[in-house]
């Protein structure tokens, strides 16, 4: 595997700023409260193969149907 490596920094607080500035603190703040809140939802294992699906404990996928890869 190839890293990739950024020159410049992750600027978040950028972002955050401007989601801040644009919806406004408070909602921002009960946003991020009622969000963690929530359980976390799992990904879809899409584009995998039967193989692999099987090395994970997955049923394999229905004949005709192929993955996504």
């Amino acid at each position: 595997m190839t890293p990739i490596l950024h020159s410049e920094p992750l600027a978040l607080h950028v972002a955050l700023d401007d989601i801040i500035r644009t919806h406004g603190r408070w909602r921002v703040l009960m946003a991020l409260a009622l969000r963690s809140l929530r359980p976390a939802t799992p990904l879809p294992p899409l584009g995998l193969n039967d193989h692999l699906r099987r090395d994970i404990g997955l049923d394999p996928l229905p004949p005709g149907r192929d993955c996504l890869l």
